[in-house]
């Protein structure tokens, strides 16, 4: 018998992640975002 194993990596990211729409908050958010797409974690906007 043959087993079957799945693993799933999920982020969800809801609200505002940026204070005040600052570009060095985005820019965190992206960077952040990189590291998970990196590590095997898909992102998508």
């Amino acid at each position: 018998m043959r087993k079957a194993i799945v693993i799933l990596c999920l982020v969800l990211i809801t609200g505002d992640l940026t204070k005040d729409g600052e570009t060095v908050s985005h820019e965190y958010v992206v960077k952040k975002l990189d590291e998970l797409k990196a590590a095997g974690i898909m992102t998508s906007a």
